[in-house]
């Protein structure tokens, strides 16, 4: 990105564009990880009681909003100036790279992080549930974790790739 039109176009370069891009990206990224979550763990039900119940359908429409939100997110971070100088040409593979990095970064903060901030209800359980894993031959939170971390993986991806196709084909955004 040429950082002589990042400074004029405002802070960080970013043109709505650029976020709208982000959560479009965001959007369909979430799609894949969502058909992961529902068949591999039962977080949606648990995701839709932040809307105060406990639905698949609920469920879908906060992760997607959620998913969207973190695409957004990712336009930010990416269309940083010091992010832009870390590597030399962006192209699919590199703003890939960038969202299965992004997207592993936002599993370890789900996981650790937000829900004490939030002080849900579940975490409690799960706290148990993980002390449990180390002490026991069961593997009781083992495949619902991976599918959890799997997920992630497979939306940093899509976010990544989408976005990198999205800006390729804007002439608006190509930096």
């Amino acid at each position: 990105m040429d950082h002589a039109r990042a400074e004029e176009r405002g802070l960080l370069g970013l043109e709505a564009r650029a976020v709208g891009a982000g959560l479009v990206s965001g959007f369909a990224a979430g799609l894949p990880m969502g058909f992961l979550l529902q068949f591999g763990t039962d977080l949606l039900p648990v995701l839709a009681t932040i809307a105060g119940v406990s639905s698949v359908a609920v469920g879908w429409v906060v992760h997607l909003a959620i998913a969207a939100v973190y695409g957004a997110l990712f336009a930010v971070i990416v269309a940083y100036p010091a992010v832009q100088g870390f590597i030399a040409e962006f192209g699919v593979r590199e703003y890939t790279l960038l969202g299965i990095t992004y997207g592993i970064t936002i599993a370890a903060v789900s996981i650790s992080i937000l829900p004490f901030i939030f002080e849900l209800p579940w975490v409690a359980n799960a706290a148990a549930e993980q002390l449990a894993l180390v002490s026991g031959p069961s593997f009781g939170g083992l495949v619902p974790a991976g599918v959890f971390a799997a997920g992630h993986v497979v939306y940093g991806a899509v976010l990544g790739a989408g976005y990198a196709t999205v800006k390729e084909r804007s002439p608006a955004l190509a930096g």
